[in-house]
């Protein structure tokens, strides 16, 4: 049995799912983007830990279009920055017990920077190039919190540039 407590008007739905709250949301890209060995990553404000985070180029799926569209759009608006080509990577669910999202991960492949992008939000404050022993460090004390982006740096780390 699901009972809907709100729908918000970009689709997504607040219910009950058996007497459990779940969130219905739509299907996400993130974006690990590479350019002079250094990987590409924006500066927003998130309400969940009322703080700044440092986070991979991500975000949601619009109803009319693909993953790979969608990896392609959000690298853009978020960077300013486009991709020759997009390999898939891997996909999770980022809260499982709470919310259907599912996440994948893309590597962009030729980035190319063209102009400070179109983020309709406006929820980037800054664009930054991070290089991989900066990022180990940063992982080493916490400062990247978000999960994606945690689980894109192991993937670096692991598998270098």
């Amino acid at each position: 049995m699901m009972e809907v407590l709100h729908e918000s008007k970009s689709g997504i739905r607040f219910v009950l799912k058996n007497g459990k709250p779940l969130v219905e949301y739509p299907e996400a890209a993130g974006i690990i983007a590479i350019e002079d060995e250094k990987l590409i990553m924006v500066r927003q404000f998130r309400n969940g830990c009322s703080c700044e985070t440092l986070e991979i180029p991500a975000g949601k799926k619009d109803p009319s279009e693909s993953l790979l569209q969608c990896a392609h759009r959000e690298l853009y608006e978020e960077t300013g920055y486009k991709a020759k080509g997009m390999k898939k990577l891997f996909s999770y669910y980022p809260a499982i017990g709470i919310s259907t999202e599912k996440l994948t991960l893309f590597l962009a492949k030729d980035v190319y920077y063209v102009n400070e992008g179109n983020d309709p939000d406006k929820d980037i404050s800054k664009v930054e190039k991070i290089s991989l022993s900066m990022l180990e460090k940063m992982l080493h004390k916490n400062e990247i919190i978000d999960s994606k982006t945690l689980l894109a740096v192991q993937y670096l780390l692991l598998n270098g540039f």
